[in-house]
């Protein structure tokens, strides 16, 4: 049951980037995910190829439901999408930082809470300014995120200018200056009811 836990959990990081799928899609690719994650874990617990076999299957298993789950809530969903979107307009990184699973229409479903994506100095910023791409996002971000009671939290390096931090003011969303942070900009997306959590 600890390894099956293990599986789940692992595989619901994976597929966090599928909600702007087709359910088809998404039960595809999970089951696909799921296989992978779970034949490695198989070997990582168990060693030997039985293990990975077992793995495999009950990855994939979960990976297909587990993506399945995602795809049911509309905050998951839209704060997924918006991380894809900063993936593809600015090379950032990505990670669920809360997720939760709750009961929705009789169904289990897995639901992201907070959601961090971490975009590098060089497109975040151009110049003196916010980046065209950076700033977009971040609008395209807030606009999203109110319509499905979330909000969005920029967590700023030691190094931005003032006029950077204006720039990211001017977009709507909130920000803080962290001391400690050398580089990189952390943008924080999470439900209204999550606050930010650093």
């Amino acid at each position: 049951m600890k390894n099956t836990l293990i599986v789940s959990a692992t595989i619901v990081s994976l597929l966090s980037g599928c909600a702007g799928m087709s359910k088809g899609q998404q039960t595809a690719l999970g089951g696909v995910g799921g296989c992978a994650a779970g034949a490695a874990l198989g070997i990582l617990l168990g060693g030997g190829a039985k293990n990975a076999a077992i793995g495999c299957g009950a990855g994939a298993a979960l990976g297909a439901a587990t993506a399945y789950m995602l795809a049911n809530d509309p905050y998951t969903q839209s704060v997924t999408q918006q991380a894809n979107a900063w993936q593809q307009e600015t090379g950032a990184s990505t990670e669920v930082v809360k997720a939760s699973q709750v009961v929705e229409n009789g169904q289990n479903v897995q639901r992201i809470d907070s959601q961090k994506v971490v975009v590098p100095n060089e497109k975040m910023v151009s110049g003196k300014h916010l980046a065209p791409k950076a700033k977009q996002q971040l609008v395209n971000a807030k606009s999203q995120s109110a319509k499905v009671g979330g909000n969005v939290h920029v967590i700023c390096p030691a190094s931005a200018t003032k006029t950077v931090l204006n720039d990211i003011s001017n977009t709507g969303v909130t920000y803080t200056q962290e001391p400690t942070m050398q580089n990189g900009y952390v943008v924080v997306m999470s439900r209204n009811n999550e606050g930010v959590p650093l």
